[in-house]
């Protein structure tokens, strides 16, 4: 049964197995949360790992390219008791904020963990770990009850080995890849990014018919085909 993802509501929900894992359905929801009001604003940040190494008895340093660093993400949220749902109903910001905690933050002993969470609002759909969770209330009654409040959420994203290797299906070595040769490239490179290892560049020479790979022209296309 395919899950269904309203993206016209902010909605994080939480799962105890983990929902990107390779025995684990997306049917297995524990909490969940909905946002009564659209986000006032959200950020995603994205970066690429490398190591850094000294080459010897020379002021450069190499880097090594890594991969992709998981990408941060957050949003800020407004909850306001003073107005009614659509249905016409009302809520305390003590029964929201306790939804909300309930789904990102509060310990679960089963997994020694806080649940594993899928957050989705159009094109965003990252499954993430609560990194960061700030609330600041306002309007307070005379009780010292608050009808207001505003939460910034901080999200790293989330993915199982198993869930990873299956996204990068389409740049496996088992696969055919078609690469276009450009100014700087070289073909030990280019077998090192899509086998995992420069010694299948003669191969690569062979399957295209190359006569010369130290002098391919810019822009020609070359076959990197699958292994065997």
């Amino acid at each position: 049964m395919v899950e269904h993802k309203d993206i016209s509501k902010l909605v994080i929900k939480g799962y105890k197995k983990d929902p990107t894992g390779p025995k684990s359905s997306p049917n297995e929801l524990i909490k969940q949360f909905k946002a009564l009001i659209q986000p006032n604003n959200v950020f995603i940040e994205k970066g690429v790992q490398f190591s850094q190494n000294d080459t010897a008895n020379t002021n450069f340093v190499k880097k090594q390219y890594h991969g992709y660093s998981p990408v941060t993400f957050g949003m800020e949220l407004i909850l306001d008791s003073t107005k009614k749902n659509i249905d016409g109903t009302v809520y305390t910001i003590k029964d929201k904020v306790k939804e909300l905690e309930d789904t990102i933050y509060i310990y679960e002993g089963e997994i020694h963990k806080p649940l594993y969470l899928r957050v989705t609002w159009g094109d965003i759909d990252y499954y993430s770990h609560i990194k960061k969770y700030d609330i600041k209330y306002y309007l307070f009654s005379i009780e010292g009850k608050p009808a207001r409040a505003r939460i910034s959420l901080t999200f790293e994203s989330y993915a199982s080995p198993e869930y990873l290797e299956r996204r990068a299906n389409n740049q496996s070595p088992d696969m055919t890849h078609v690469k276009t040769f450009r100014e700087g490239d070289n073909i030990l490179s280019m077998s090192r990014e899509v086998y995992g290892d420069s010694k299948y560049f003669v191969q690569v020479a062979e399957y295209n018919d190359l006569i010369n790979f130290r002098n391919i022209k810019p822009g020609t296309q070359l076959i990197f085909p699958p292994l065997k």
